[in-house]
Order: structure tokens, then C-alpha cells, then sequence
């Protein structure tokens, strides 16, 4: 018995240890680009480790639960952050899978567009974080709205008060004044406007893919997106003409699409968030410049900033058929670039080679990191599935 109680204590402490790390990491990002750390809620890391124990045991990526399973919680985040002790239902669950620790969990969150709006949303102040068999998940929320929600009880003299049904109880609602209240707690906390990479942000990722629901139907990979929310405590009088121009270190001009909440395909973004996302992938080891233009009270304003791409050193791009020759032994890397945002086997590939020695593994969804050693005219190739195809040819000892 001592034995299953020394267990049960260890794998707490695992958990417990494995949520601080991925918070902690989490927290550093945000107070860079200008927002308070979220602090650990024990409540919401129950929610959230029990989901990922349901994802596991149904192995599926998804924010909805069913019965019948031992891990059930709730249909829903909110009912599952309810369950686990929360008084508010006013959370934002953000789930992953198949990373390699809690920090590529953040970074590949955190490389998303709608994703990334509600990691970084001013409202948010409490989190749990949590793994489960290569699941993760964050569940945030705001902590003077649970407050609120355990504290208020309906007053009937308050019946000419428009309400908000956000309590763990759905009778309970509160006054939609108390309710901005709460939120602005928060808001007031943060930095006027949150932008994404934030200002001298280095080794940004060329790509962005693979978000559900997708923002950019029809395209599996495009260039990494640049995303702008501005604090409503901070501007209550909503900006208008609002534009975001990338240029790369040359300035010139990068084209993209420019989303908002009036064209937003899946009506996931608020008036004050817009996104900037690259038609094509960035460049590796490139500085761009973000430019952000809006009027407010009828004054034109304008921020500017930089943010450099991740660079791998003896890089060589590779965008069709190419032969490169190299000395032995050498360890370079290869950027594979997409036919078109709608390529989505470039990364499937086929090896044949005589060298004494090769070695190839994907660095990220577009580089290729290979050893090579061997003697000389000896080779190696690379096909890949969608046409291209690389050929190294040793130069000698």
C-alpha cells in the first residue's frame, strides 16, 4: 500500500513540476511582449490534465468531450473548468499534440494566429498547463471574474442592470457593469497594444501551418504571421484604417493577406485584433520590419519594429532540382521551399546514397540537417515527393 501511495504522490509531483515548466516558459514570451505572468491555478490544471488524459484515450485532438469514458469532465472547457472547482465559465482552452516537451507545446501554439489571440489576450491573468502522453493544453482565465461570480448572488433590486450569464451556475448572472470591471482589472495590467513577434524578436520561424480551424483556407503553409490586438482599456474609441506592411531588410514590400474580424473566415477575430500573414515563407536569417498605421480620435498613429528569422549556418535552398558538392565530413543545412502554399508533401522524402557515412532529419517542418562523410565522388540523394530532389557530391578527404 505504501509503495501505491509513494507512487501516486510522485506522478503529482511530475505533473505538478511539468505544468510549472511550461508556465514558466510561457510567462517569459509574455513579458516580453508586454504582459503580466498568469498565475499557476490548481483548478484549472486539473481541467486541463484530465483532458489530455481523455485526448489520450481517445486519440483525438479535440476541445469537446463525450460520455462514457473514465476521463470525462464536461462537453466543454467551461464545464470542465467548473467541474474542477472554477465559479466563472469565462476560459480559453488552447490544445496541441506530438511535441517534444512543453516548450515546443508554447512555441507551436504560439506560432498560430487565432491560437495566439487567446494565449496572449489582456483579459486573461490565471492558467493551468498541462501533458499527458504527448497532449497538451493551457486553460486560461481571469481570476476577478471567478471572484465575482463566487461572491455575487442575484439582487432583485438590480433588474433594470443588463446581466451576463458567465458564473458557474447559469441562474447566476451578473451585472454586465461588474462584469467590464472585472475584465479591465486586467486589461489596465497590460500593454496598450500586444504585437506578435514582439519588438528585436530574433530566430523567428520562416512558416506557419497546420492551425485548425485555418485562416488562410485552401493553404497548407505560408509565411510566419504577424499578429496586432489593441487594449480596449487603452482605446476605448475603437481604431480605425488600421493596415500592417511587412517589408524584408530591403524594404521591399512583402505581400499577404491582411485579416480582420469583418474578414475574418471563421468570424474568430474581435474589432481590435488584425493579422498580417506572408503569402510565401519568409527568408531564413532575414530582418523584417512590421508597420502598423491606424487613426484614433481623429489622429493618424504609427508604430514600427523589427523581428529577424531563424538562421542555420551553411544553408542551401532547395526549390526544384540541385546538385551541391561538398568536403568530407560536412554537416550543413537544406531549406526546402514549397511549390505553393497548397504543397503538402514537401517533407515526405526518399534516401539513397554510397557515402561512408549520411545522415538526414528535418529541423522544424522546411530544414533538413545532414552529415555526410565519405570519399570522393561519392554521393548521396535526396527525392522528395513533390518532385524536388537534391544530389551531394563528396569533393574528397
Amino acid at each position: 500500500m505504501k509503495y501505491i501511495v509513494t507512487l501516486i504522490i510522485f506522478l503529482f509531483a511530475f505533473y505538478v513540476f511539468r505544468a510549472q515548466d511550461g508556465l514558466q516558459y510561457f510567462n517569459s514570451i509574455r513579458e516580453k511582449v508586454g504582459l503580466i505572468p498568469l498565475r499557476q491555478d490548481p483548478r484549472l490544471d486539473r481541467a486541463i490534465l484530465w483532458h489530455c488524459k481523455y485526448m489520450s484515450y481517445t486519440h483525438e485532438l479535440t476541445h469537446k468531450e463525450s460520455p462514457g469514458n473514465q476521463f470525462f469532465r464536461g462537453k466543454t472547457p467551461d464545464q470542465r473548468a467548473v467541474q474542477a472547482g472554477m465559479n466563472c465559465r469565462y476560459v480559453a482552452e488552447n490544445l496541441t499534440f506530438n511535441q517534444e516537451n512543453s516548450k515546443d507545446a508554447i512555441d507551436d501554439l504560439i506560432s498560430t494566429v487565432y491560437h495566439r489571440f487567446s494565449l496572449l489576450s489582456p483579459e486573461m491573468d490565471i492558467a493551468g498547463f498541462a501533458s499527458f502522453d504527448n497532449y497538451y493544453g493551457l486553460l486560461l482565465s481571469n481570476s476577478y471574474l471567478d471572484s465575482l461570480c463566487r461572491s455575487f448572488t442575484n439582487d432583485p433590486d438590480l433588474v433594470s442592470f443588463i446581466y451576463v450569464t458567465v458564473c458557474d451556475l447559469y441562474q447566476k448572472k451578473v451585472p454586465l457593469l461588474d462584469y467590464v470591471e472585472a475584465l479591465e482589472k486586467v486589461q489596465k495590467q497590460n500593454a496598450d497594444i500586444i504585437v506578435y513577434p514582439y519588438p528585436g524578436q530574433q530566430d523567428i520561424p520562416v512558416s506557419f501551418s497546420e492551425e485548425e480551424p485555418n485562416p488562410v483556407p485552401k493553404c497548407f503553409i505560408v509565411g510566419y504571421p504577424i499578429t496586432v490586438e489593441f487594449n480596449p482599456y487603452y482605446h476605448p474609441l475603437l481604431p480605425t484604417r488600421v493596415s500592417i506592411k511587412l517589408r524584408d531588410s530591403k524594404g521591399k514590400i512583402v505581400p499577404g493577406r491582411f485579416l480582420t474580424a469583418s474578414n475574418d473566415p471563421h468570424h474568430k477575430l474581435t474589432l481590435y485584433q488584425y493579422s498580417f500573414i506572408p503569402r510565401n515563407v519568409l527568408s531564413p536569417g532575414e530582418k523584417y520590419w512590421v508597420e502598423l498605421k491606424y487613426t484614433e480620435g481623429g489622429v493618424k498613429k504609427k508604430k514600427l519594429w523589427s523581428f529577424t528569422t531563424v538562421s542555420f549556418p551553411a544553408i542551401f535552398e532547395l526549390n526544384g532540382q540541385k546538385t551541391i558538392y561538398v568536403p568530407s565530413p560536412s554537416e550543413f543545412y537544406v531549406m526546402v521551399e514549397p511549390r505553393n502554399c497548397r504543397d503538402t508533401v514537401f517533407n515526405h522524402l526518399q534516401v539513397k546514397y554510397s557515402t561512408d557515412y549520411f545522415n538526414v532529419e528535418f529541423v522544424g517542418s522546411l530544414f533538413l540537417r545532414i552529415n555526410i562523410r565519405g570519399r570522393k565522388e561519392q554521393f548521396a540523394q535526396i527525392d522528395l515527393e513533390n518532385g524536388y530532389s537534391l544530389r551531394i557530391i563528396i569533393l574528397g578527404e
